[in-house]
């Protein structure tokens, strides 16, 4: 599969190659989630299948059902497929939107189609907005419901006029996930598509707010109790990363990095990350080069460096 944006340089060292180039892998060491791999059809990359969680067993599953989630994001693979995991839903995960359509349709040909696609927008090779266009020209008649950062009015006439059904607002909160996917394997959506946001608050006060320490909104929780601790163990190699990707000039790679924590930290109950990295992803998008990015960057590492499990 495709690197998830461009190598950064030869100097990373395992564990930031981890956080920058593997993207569709979730960190085994973490105890977070399994993985097996197996070759799709194309021969071009891997489809993971999420399997064992940490997270404490539900008494009983709530839903049984299969979910293909197109994400590139390790931070939220892990995230939305736990959670998922813990309502009794079979979760299949694919890094980008080229492997999403082929997967769905050999599901749909085979007999075992997805009950549900979330569809991250921004994804390498092709985005989820074209991966949907491409699933309905198909004939694709499943559910999808598209993930994304952007939280204006023309991002979700661009979701809905590619066949999504639905979306969800990035960060997401477990809550929203939940309520969006239940709706539609219940049955009870009336084929109108409402977006679902997650309230974040004021990002400008709280994306550079100097508070020692740093703990998630979800620390009293025992069902993110393991997901919050291992989102806190990898964010300083997310941090060196992209770090590293500055030191290389490489916008393209601190813009991706920068949109990955942004998209993720809120959903793991972080939301100053999310809002300090929004901030970076931002001055990275409308730079021409990385100088005067080191003091935004260095806000955000400012903020991850308060984040306790």
């Amino acid at each position: 599969m495709r690197a998830a944006f461009p190598p950064v340089c030869n100097t990373l060292n395992s564990h930031q190659k981890s956080a920058i180039v593997d993207n569709t892998e979730a960190d085994r060491s973490s105890g977070l989630m399994q993985t097996t791999a197996s070759e799709n059809a194309g021969g071009r990359g891997a489809t993971l299948v999420a399997s064992a969680c940490g997270a404490p067993e539900k008494a009983a599953p709530v839903l049984q059902r299969r979910i293909l989630l197109a994400e590139d994001g390790m931070f939220n693979q892990m995230l939305l497929s736990t959670i998922l995991r813990q309502q009794g839903l079979a979760v299949e995960i694919v890094g980008n939107g080229a492997l999403a359509v082929a997967r769905a349709m050999e599901a749909l040909h085979t007999g075992a189609a997805f009950d549900l696609i979330l569809m991250d927008i921004q994804m390498p090779e092709m985005n989820g907005d074209v991966a949907t266009a491409k699933l309905r020209a198909m004939g694709y008649p499943g559910v999808i419901v598209a993930v994304t950062a952007d939280d204006t009015e023309v991002e979700r006439a661009r979701c809905i006029d590619a066949g999504c059904d639905n979306y969800l607002t990035k960060p997401i909160a477990r809550d929203a996930l939940i309520a969006v996917v239940k709706t539609y394997l219940s049955g009870g959506n009336d084929g109108a598509a409402e977006k679902i946001h997650t309230p974040t608050g004021d990002g400008a006060s709280q994306a550079h707010a100097a508070i020692a320490p740093l703990y998630s909104s979800y620390a009293d929780d025992p069902e993110m109790e393991m997901l919050v601790a291992g989102f806190v163990d990898q964010l300083p190699g997310h941090v060196a990363a992209l770090r590293t990707a500055a030191d290389c000039d490489d916008l393209g790679g601190m813009t991706r990095l920068a949109h990955q924590l942004s998209g993720a930290a809120g959903g793991y109950g972080f939301t100053p990350v999310s809002h300090a990295a929004a901030a970076l992803e931002k001055a990275a998008r409308a730079a021409d080069n990385t100088d005067g990015l080191m003091s935004t960057l260095e806000g955000l590492a400012q903020v991850c460096a308060q984040v306790r499990k």
